[in-house]
């Protein structure tokens, strides 16, 4: 039965690189090349920006959807290959991968929150904890582990954001 797989990634890039944007799009790719499901596109998250919050320029986050038959697990090992080639240092990257029957109100208003209050990383880990969801620092200070979590409830809800890729849009 199918059902639908939530990405978040965040704090990939630093300046005068590709953007996260590049990056989700990328992973999008890998993705659908290795037959893990069917892309439902990339969404851009505008998060608080603050000069409490290191960031690169404009403190967006990437939220992806996958229609798949596959369980969350199996999206786990192929994103952290691919985020492996994106790293780069100075970059504080996250990465959060949900089943959509873990997402809950608590993980949506954390995303919703995230737009308009300076959360903390420890945030973040307590509620993926809670709830069993992917969550993991990719370097640095691992601080789009916030980002992350927050592009994955707000991707969906739905309500926040806009679309950056769509299957076939550049075609």
């Amino acid at each position: 039965m199918s059902s639908i797989i939530y990405i978040g990634v965040d704090d990939t890039d630093v300046i005068g690189s590709v953007g996260t944007g590049r990056v989700a799009r990328g992973l999008a790719k890998c993705f659908t090349d290795i037959g893990l499901g069917t892309s439902l596109g990339v969404s851009r998250h505008q998060l608080l920006v603050d000069k409490r919050i290191q960031y690169t320029s404009h403190n967006s986050s990437k939220g992806l959807a996958f229609v798949t038959d596959q369980d969350a697990d199996e999206f786990v090992l192929p994103a952290l290959d691919y985020m492996k080639t994106c790293f780069l240092p100075g970059s504080d990257p996250g990465l959060c991968i949900c089943y959509e029957g873990k997402i809950n109100d608590e993980i949506i208003q954390f995303g919703q929150t995230a737009v308009k209050q300076v959360l903390r990383k420890q945030d973040a880990i307590k509620l993926a904890a809670k709830y069993k969801v992917f969550l993991k620092e990719l370097g640095g200070s691992g601080d789009g582990i916030i980002g992350a979590l927050a592009a994955v409830g707000l991707r969906a809800w739905g309500n926040e954001g806009r679309l950056v890729d769509l299957p076939g849009i550049h075609d």
